[in-house]
């Protein structure tokens, strides 16, 4: 399947990487980094690996969702042959008002 990452997303994700590497330095940029290629990968093989997304039901499509290192969500649905991923949460954050983008 083909992956997208939305602008937005890809965004969201560049800023939590510089984030990660003024708090924690590189190593952990670099690991963030990794495990957002390897669920990218696993996404490719397997398109329902996500649990639907509860703050998005009722959305006008299935937004899916998959944690990463406990703190982020990567939200995507799959469109045919293309998953999206348009959306990357910050858990600490308030789901709801992260949710209405997309609603």
């Amino acid at each position: 399947m083909k992956i997208i990452i939305d602008q937005i997303a890809e965004i969201k994700i560049r800023q939590t990487a510089r984030y990660i590497h003024q708090k924690f330095g590189t190593t952990a940029r670099s690991n963030f980094i990794t495990e957002i290629k390897r669920i990218v990968k696993l996404l490719n093989v397997n398109p329902c690996l996500g649990v639907v997304e509860r703050y998005l039901e009722g959305a006008p499509v299935l937004y899916r969702s998959i944690v990463i290192q406990r703190r982020d969500k990567i939200i995507y649905w799959i469109n045919d042959e293309i998953i999206e991923i348009v959306d990357f949460w910050d858990c600490l954050r308030e789901p709801e008002n992260q949710a209405k983008r997309l609603m």
